[in-house]
């Protein structure tokens, strides 16, 4: 299974040190080049530089041409080239956080993924602590609507206080 991942996801999972999440829920994980120029930014933190200078192999950098959609012109580049190269690709998915981006994907077909569906997917299968993940993204400068979270929250208190359904 193949996602095309967007800077944002891909910055809030290494700095939670989750980032080896993706590969063990899809196969292969692609970038275009946008996103790893922005991966490498000097004003990226250094732990999400320090992964970009040494990508693993379970994830690619591909070239794209974007800027031929002119309906994906409001977007940033890491967003509009990730949705292009999500298209063109065939992905199953897109990981992006962005709303915008988000929709314009929807509206091309494009299924999507955001750090908090991650997060929620890997505790689905007891590899993670939701709640813990959470606690350690919001120590960052991660931002979604509380009630977002607090029905994710809701979920995993539930699975936890009845792991094997109602009785």
């Amino acid at each position: 299974m193949l996602v095309v991942c967007d800077t944002t996801p891909l910055n809030y999972l290494i700095q939670i040190e989750l980032i080896d999440l993706i590969p063990r829920l899809y196969t292969n994980a692609c970038i275009p080049q946008a996103v790893f120029r922005e991966l490498l930014h000097p004003a990226a933190p250094s732990s999400v530089r320090q992964w970009a200078f040494s990508l693993p192999n379970w994830i690619s950098v591909k070239a794209v041409d974007a800027t031929a959609d002119l309906t994906l012109l409001d977007l940033h580049c890491g967003e509009r080239d990730a949705i292009a190269l999500a298209t063109s690709l065939g992905a199953q998915f897109l990981l992006t956080d962005d709303y915008k981006a988000r929709t314009a994907a929807r509206n091309r077909g494009l299924a999507t993924l955001t750090t908090l569906l991650i997060l929620d997917a890997a505790a689905d299968r007891r590899w993670i602590s939701f709640q813990d993940a959470l606690e350690r993204l919001l120590q960052t400068n991660f931002r979604v609507d509380r009630l977002t979270i607090e029905q994710l929250v809701e979920k995993h208190r539930r699975r936890a206080r009845y792991p094997y359904g109602r009785a």
